[in-house]
Order: structure tokens, then C-alpha cells, then sequence
């Protein structure tokens, strides 16, 4: 796996992607590292109602290469000594049923293969926050097909501060969750 990620990191071009510059109004929204856990993990957020009508999919690769970008830059900041994962909270405010194209399917799709392929075990927790219903039903179809070390870091939570915060502020200190999500910081 070391040598098959080696490689892909070569011809990805990983650090080339890291320098690139990518439109501010394009991905600026759709993604924010923001405040860290209870035991240091940087709180990584990804936007996906940040999304709709920015384009983002247009160019499945050059997605692809912001995302990769964007998990090296939560990376750079583990030490991986007392810090080696980060915590994710994937937040679909906005997201309707039709809002998926067969771009950011593929996308999605493509995104998930190269984390699970190239970036094992550097997830401590992953939220879902804000998921229509349709989407949590989803969620449960596929359960049974999830690993349950998988499904063990994994929750589907509710909508509104509330429900949010009841699910985030045991792992994430109040001062340092944004109050959309049930704490007390301005956030982004």
C-alpha cells in the first residue's frame, strides 16, 4: 500500500496541487479548517450546500485536486506524534434531492476512492450534520455494507445548533465549535 500510494502521489502531483491556486469564489466556501477537539484534532469541515451553483463540479478533476489540497493542509497540521487524525463534519445544509449531477457523483465517488486508498486511518470521527432525510435514508440502506470499524467513528446527526451541538460538544469544547453548530465561537 506505501509504494502503490508513493506512486499515486507522484503522478497526482500532489505538491503541484498543493501550490495551485484556486478561485476563491469557486471553492472558497467549501471547506474550512476551524478550532480542534478535546484531545487536539483539527476540526476539518467540508460544505456541500457551499456547492450549488459555484461551479465546483464543472471540472471533476480540477475538484479533485482542491480536495486533495485541501486534506494535505489538514494533515500539515498533525504532528503524528500526539496528533495523527482528524476530526470531520460534513455539513449538507442546502443540499436537495435533485441537487446531485453525474459530475459530483463522480466526483464524490473518485474523492472517497483516493481517501480510502492513499489516506487510511486519519480519521478519529466523522459527522453528519444538516442531511435531508432522504440522504439519512440512504445512509441507513447501506449500513449493513459498512465496515463497523467504519461505522463505529461515524454519526448522522440532526439539523439546527441544537440537535448539532448535543451530538459535537462531548468531542469539541464549546469555545471552539462555531455556534451553527451548538457552541459558543464565531467560527467562519
Amino acid at each position: 500500500m506505501f509504494i502503490s500510494t508513493l506512486r499515486w502521489r507522484q503522478s497526482f502531483d500532489v505538491e503541484g496541487a498543493m501550490k495551485e491556486q484556486y478561485p476563491e469564489e469557486i471553492f472558497g466556501g467549501l471547506g474550512k479548517i476551524y478550532g480542534k477537539d478535546k484531545q487536539g484534532r483539527p476540526v476539518v469541515y467540508n460544505l456541500y450546500g457551499a456547492t450549488k451553483d459555484t461551479g465546483a463540479f464543472n471540472d471533476v478533476q480540477r475538484f479533485l485536486r482542491w480536495r486533495v489540497a485541501f486534506m494535505e493542509q489538514s494533515i500539515a497540521l498533525l504532528d503524528f506524534e500526539t496528533v495523527d487524525q482528524t476530526v470531520q463534519i460534513h455539513d449538507y445544509e442546502g443540499v436537495g434531492l435533485f441537487d446531485r449531477t453525474e459530475k459530483s457523483k463522480r466526483a464524490a465517488s473518485e474523492a472517497t476512492s483516493i481517501f480510502q486508498g492513499h489516506y487510511p486511518e486519519l480519521l478519529a470521527r466523522k459527522f453528519f450534520v444538516n442531511v435531508p432525510s432522504f440522504m439519512t435514508w440512504i445512509f441507513w440502506l447501506f449500513k449493513p455494507l459498512i465496515s463497523s470499524a467504519t461505522l463505529d467513528k461515524m454519526a448522522v446527526v440532526g439539523s439546527g445548533p441544537r440537535t448539532i451541538g448535543a451530538a459535537l460538544l462531548p468531542i469539541i469544547d464549546e469555545h471552539e465549535l462555531p455556534k451553527r453548530y451548538g457552541g459558543s465561537a464565531e467560527g467562519f
